[in-house]
């Protein structure tokens, strides 16, 4: 049977990111919390993605600062260039709507997980996959080993 030969290789690349969409599936329905609010449905940290220059921009400059007569003065001096470009460009694609941006949200985050996996594997093969499993499901002692 090449199907069931085909779901067992695919099986351990699956596993996380369809573990991390189950487990927060039901967060699709919930609002904007703390600063969710004026990052992503005001637009604080948004940045313009179909420009080079504001994508440049976001890694030179903290997550949160304003520009006052050309200087800049920052409030929380992070350092968070990756999100800034995601959440601009999930905000692009879908707007501030909660249950779009955290379903875009989930995508690429079970999306990374699964590359993260193949490699993983890639990397250091079957026996990663063999020993989590060990891990998870030892085996209980045989009759011989309490004997003694």
């Amino acid at each position: 049977m090449p199907s069931v030969k085909l779901l067992a290789g695919w099986l351990p690349l699956l596993a996380a990111p369809l573990l991390l969409l189950a487990l927060h599936a039901r967060t699709l329905d919930y609002g904007l919390v703390w600063m969710d609010e004026p990052e992503i449905a005001e637009g604080e940290i948004v940045v313009d993605v179909g420009s080079f220059g504001a994508i440049a921009d976001a890694f030179r400059r903290p997550l949160h600062s304003t520009r006052v007569q050309g200087l800049d003065h920052l409030r929380n001096p992070y350092y968070r260039p990756l999100q800034v470009v995601l959440v601009s460009a999930i905000h692009r694609a879908v707007g501030s709507v909660p249950r779009y941006y955290r379903a875009v949200s989930l995508g690429l985050g079970a999306l990374g997980l699964a590359v993260f996996t193949a490699l993983a594997l890639r990397l250091l093969g079957r026996p990663l996959l063999a020993r989590a499993v060990k891990t998870a499901r030892p085996r209980a002692p045989s009759p011989r080993a309490t004997a003694r």
